[in-house]
């Protein structure tokens, strides 16, 4: 599920913030962009998490935090006001010795705080001759909670201001915008989008919830004057029919400044 559909459930129901992040928080949410369009959340509960988890680092099958936004959902969610973008690189300040060493001595007093919960419980469990597994929990801290992170002057809550300090430039190409504007549609009709990569697509549109729903169509993205073969169209019919889902192909007409949708289904006879 991604940041989008989450802020969809704002409309349907009031459990968006015990889900997207700390319970209680409001919008404007914090989004932390590192490097070139590259957006990240550290306080989600579910969504597109893309860390490594720190005591099983050497697998790709479970993920931890950050939450990873594409593109689109981010322009999106900052034109609507629902979040601010945070120059992560420049609020990280250089550490002094004294902060790194204090640092360093509370995460060795928790590291010994647990060891004495589990030296406790180990003896409590071997009296009742219980088996017992110890382990130590390693916590993802994000870099915000570190003394010497400031973001208070490096806040940008429009897409205007994100440009202008070149923290954030998408769309910048003619064909990114036209995504966008299709993206933004598709996501105004109520459909929750995904990623479509493995599909073969752009998208993934849902008509509900992704935790509850199948997706129903494949979306892709083509340019209104493209000439498309008959071979493209029964790749596309057939690849739909093969995933029980249907494909549709998405252009923008730039004269109505409208999207132009067709959706393709494998019939046999």
């Amino acid at each position: 599920m991604t940041t989008c559909d989450l802020i969809k459930r704002i409309n349907q129901s009031r459990d968006f913030p015990t889900m997207l992040v700390k319970q209680h928080a409001q919008p404007p949410f914090k989004v932390h962009i590192v490097g070139k369009n590259k957006a990240f959340v550290w306080d989600a509960k579910v969504g597109s998490l893309v860390g490594s988890l720190p005591r099983f680092p050497l697998q790709n099958q479970f993920y931890g935090l950050p939450l990873s936004l594409t593109p689109e959902e981010v322009t999106l969610l900052l034109s609507e006001g629902i979040i601010v973008l945070v120059n992560d690189e420049k609020s990280h300040q250089t550490p002094t010795k004294l902060q790194i060493e204090e640092y360093e001595k509370s995460q060795k007093e928790n590291e010994n705080h647990q060891l004495q919960d589990i030296s406790y419980d180990f003896k409590q469990k071997e009296k009742r001759k219980i088996g017992f597994v110890s382990s130590i929990t390693i916590k993802t801290v994000s870099t915000n909670s570190f003394e010497w992170y400031n973001d208070d002057n490096q806040k940008f809550n429009t897409l205007e201001i994100a440009k202008q300090s070149n923290i954030w430039n998408w769309p910048e190409t003619e064909s990114e915008k036209y995504k966008f504007k299709i993206f933004y549609d598709l996501w105004k009709k109520g459909y929750f989008i995904t990623s479509g990569i493995k599909f073969g697509g752009d998208y993934l549109l849902y008509s509900g919830d992704p935790l509850r729903f199948h997706s129903q169509y494949i979306a892709t993205i083509m340019d209104r004057n493209k000439i498309i073969s008959s071979l493209d169209i029964i790749t596309f019919g057939r690849l739909g029919k093969a995933v029980k889902k249907s494909y549709m192909l998405c252009s923008w007409d730039q004269n109505f400044d409208k999207g132009i949708y067709f959706c393709l289904e494998w019939a046999g006879f």
